[in-house]
């Protein structure tokens, strides 16, 4: 690179960087970066320029059997302090067990911030999105909640099979559903159903997340524990639990209220406080 005149020649993309931030003279006497590699190696390089440097590093990947030796370096840096924020929980708890106690107090579980779309407002509706006709005890739950009415898409034809559940007064079908239609669907209902053995689609659980629908769950269909909570997720034999559930939250405002709260603390939902704090 040639700056005013005078050939500049970097062996590394971290040199280049580190070049780059102190010819434009930014402060960097605080960097939040995301990866043990270059960001490390580049704050590694800068020297403070008022005292101890105050670093954040986001860890965001799954730890092994051994903290990384990049991340010990960075704790036992002379001028540069450092905390480091796990977003998820169960890293985090790993972390704490392979953490000696001096290395445990840089570890700080800050979890996520997530944007709601709306309100749950507890309408007795609720939506299952399949790629497949195996749907867990769906004739089960059709007749034992009549008054909940259930929406299910598929992004393809519909098997003859599914088709059949048209029998039932309180479903509705919808094969090869327009991205419209499942738009309007997660914000009409409720209730979210992850019940279809096989692959999740069109990241449905997530968005029925952020759209404040309660998920409910089997064992053996469970697509992302992230965002269900423990106890919201049912043995296959036990429908009954699923069915009592449903019905306790459509009838007690409170009892939605403590189930959406229990989801959030599964998907470990933090506060821009406790941003504010480590940041």
């Amino acid at each position: 690179m040639t700056l005013e005149g005078k050939r500049h020649i970097f062996k590394s993309k971290q040199e280049f960087v580190v070049f780059y931030l102190q010819c434009r003279g930014y402060d960097t006497d605080r960097i939040i970066y995301n990866s043990l590699a270059t960001p490390f190696l580049v704050a590694y390089a800068l020297r403070p320029k008022n005292g101890r440097a105050e670093d954040v590093l986001f860890w965001q990947e799954p730890i092994g059997e051994v903290l990384p030796g990049n991340m010990k370096v960075a704790m036992k840096m002379p001028h540069r302090n450092i905390r480091i924020a796990v977003q998820d929980r169960h890293v985090y708890e790993k972390i704490q067990s392979l953490a000696t106690p001096e290395e445990k107090v840089y570890f700080h579980n800050i979890g996520y911030i997530y944007e709601y779309q709306r309100l749950n407002n507890m309408n007795p509706e609720a939506l299952i999105l399949t790629n497949s006709d195996q749907l867990e005890q769906i004739e089960q739950l059709l007749t034992q909640l009549p008054n909940v009415h259930f929406h299910i898409g598929a992004i393809t034809e519909m098997s003859g099979h599914l088709m059949g559940l048209n029998r039932y007064p309180n479903v509705s079908l919808y094969p090869n559903i327009r991205p419209a239609k499942v738009a309007e669907l997660f914000e009409r209902c409720d209730l979210y159903l992850d019940i279809n053995i096989s692959d999740e689609i069109l990241n449905a659980c997530r968005t029925a997340f952020e759209n404040n629908m309660l998920i409910l769950s089997f064992k053996n269909t469970c697509h992302s524990r992230r965002f269900i909570a423990d106890d919201h997720i049912y043995a296959p034999e036990n429908v009954s639990g699923m069915v009592d559930k449903i019905q306790s939250v459509l009838a007690h405002s409170s009892e939605m209220e403590a189930a959406l709260a229990r989801q959030k603390q599964a998907a470990n939902q933090a506060s821009l406080e406790q941003y504010k704090a480590i940041l």
